[in-house]
């Protein structure tokens, strides 16, 4: 008879099973995932331990959670069976060593493939308990990382040639998980339509975020540019630094290459259809890149914010605002103009079982600690004392007087009131961050905002309904929080002139009074 591992599944809203609070049964051996939904389960036969003051105790205990909470298993716990057993893939590869088993293909993204996917991929055959992990750089954009189970060596290859090759490797079969940095496009998800709906929550992943740095020469002291003034410095418009406040130099234009999914992002976020001056010189790593511009007093460029090395970035804000450098809380707000999310991609009726468990590793905390140590930005709430926005009312200010704020803003679906993916994920991040702090949910302020579009009243009305939106969600984990309001289009944090920019603007700040 085989053993039984006992989980829950946290899909609540999605999920019969998960909204009974139902555990489900799973054969050690089977995916530890949902037999309902197919979303990846929480282990829920530990032992409870003490923890957290009477008032949270009291609200987990509505939900009958104590025990699951004060054990560490709820939200974003380890949701991996411990070493269980690795299952081979029959895919074989000309570089394997013999007798070696290719049990994950990555494709995609080289920010995402340089270092941090052989790291999580390493974290993860560790957690199942392999020996002799070791790297090995197959070519100049080919890793991969062995180790060994049972007396028997397995692979996961990671191949990083740009996050387009991400839905290419998806779609003809040579990838089993896809690494971008920039959301899937249209073309994309239309070329994978016969294989599901490569935007659902069981195919789209964000593990992690970044920011775009626009970086200069330290000897290039420009205080700070508007993404507009961005725009016209790489599309050759602006030939002079002390066109914006800058030194009296020509400017001289380095960008990253046209595979690059920061190359992606740039042209999305910054450039709005505009062609980059053909004068800029393409770099293919983004180290180089940083390494040129820091030694050209001329030179600006952008590069990943964790590749900014010896060149200096520049604060980067919408008209009117407050601009703000790349860092662990303005890119996780997503406050940051030039943020971005970091997705893996999967085919969930592919058939390969290492594929969940896997990303099911990244986005559980051992996985995000792997995130924080590459300098990346991991996904688990922190909270910070907040500089007030210019111009924000008296009324927004009387809000949020003597509160933090969470390092998070719930998004919506383009065109639509339903939640994201990062936002559904983030209602059980904030739940967790409750638990682990032990605040009470009568504390959380939810904030709605709404872009520009329309009557100012209207605006408010929308934006309260998003902050409801967001309430409800919460509501069905037992999480009441203790204010909703709206302030319609005020404190934009992107401009409103483009769609992405009116999209960004269409959020929920979440606060904690104390």
């Amino acid at each position: 008879m085989s053993k039984k591992v006992i989980g829950r599944c946290l899909n609540i809203g999605n999920c019969g099973i998960a909204n009974s609070m139902a555990v489900v049964e799973v054969d050690e051996s089977a995916e530890f995932v949902c037999t309902e939904c197919g979303k990846p389960l929480v282990v829920a036969n530990q032992a409870s331990k003490s923890g957290g003051n009477k008032s949270s105790q009291k609200w987990l205990a509505g939900l009958g959670l104590v025990g699951a909470a004060a054990a560490g298993v709820f939200g974003l716990s380890t949701v991996l069976k411990p070493k269980a057993p690795i299952a081979a893939d029959a895919t074989g590869s000309n570089s394997s060593p013999s007798g070696a088993n290719v049990i994950l293909r990555l494709a995609g993204s080289n920010t995402i493939g340089a270092k941090l996917a052989p790291a999580l991929v390493e974290a993860y055959f560790k957690s199942k308990g392999c020996t002799d992990i070791t790297q090995e750089k197959i070519e100049v954009e080919l890793i991969n990382v062995t180790c060994r189970l049972g007396g028997t060596d397995y692979i996961a290859s990671i191949s990083s040639k740009g996050s387009s090759t991400a839905f290419t490797g998806l779609k003809d079969g040579t990838a089993d998980v896809g690494m971008a940095s920039r959301r899937a496009k249209p073309a994309d998800v239309a070329s994978l339509a016969g294989m599901g709906n490569i935007l659902s929550p069981a195919n789209e992943h964000v593990v992690a975020l970044d920011g775009i740095a626009v970086i200069v020469s330290p000897s290039n002291q420009v205080p700070s540019l508007s993404v507009d003034q961005v725009r016209g410095l790489f599309d050759g418009k602006i030939t002079f630094f002390n066109q914006v406040g800058g030194i009296s130099k020509s400017v001289r234009l380095y960008r990253r290459d046209d595979k690059s999914g920061t190359f992606d992002s740039f042209k999305t976020q910054v450039m709005a259809g505009i062609p980059i001056a053909a004068s800029a010189k393409a770099y293919e790593d983004s180290h180089e890149l940083s390494s040129a511009v820091a030694g050209d007093v001329s030179g600006i460029g952008f590069v990943g914010h964790t590749h900014i090395g010896d060149a200096r970035p520049v604060p980067i804000g919408a008209p009117g605002q407050q601009a703000l450098l790349p860092n662990r809380f303005t890119i996780q707000t997503e406050d940051y103009p030039l943020s971005r999310r970091l997705y893996l991609y999967s085919i969930s009726e592919a058939g390969n079982p290492e594929v969940a468990k896997f990303i099911s590793f990244v986005t559980s905390k051992n996985g995000q600690s792997v995130v924080e140590k590459e300098k990346f930005v991991p996904l688990e709430i922190v909270t910070q004392r907040s500089d007030l926005p210019a111009g924000s009312s008296s009324a927004y200010q009387a809000v949020i007087a003597g509160a933090e704020r969470l390092s998070v803003n719930f998004r919506f679906n383009t065109g639509s009131n339903q939640l994201d993916n990062r936002a559904l994920a983030d209602l059980d991040r904030v739940t967790e961050f409750l638990i682990r702090t032990s605040t009470n949910p009568s504390k959380l302020v939810l904030i709605g905002f709404a872009d520009n579009v329309g009557d100012p009243a209207s605006n408010v009305v929308l934006s309260k309904e998003r902050a409801n939106a967001v309430a409800s969600a919460l509501k069905t984990r037992g999480i009441i929080p203790g204010r909703i309001t709206g302030f319609g289009a005020e404190n934009p944090v992107a401009s409103n002139v483009s769609p992405e920019g009116r999209e960004r603007n269409r959020r929920v700040e979440v606060w904690v009074t104390r």
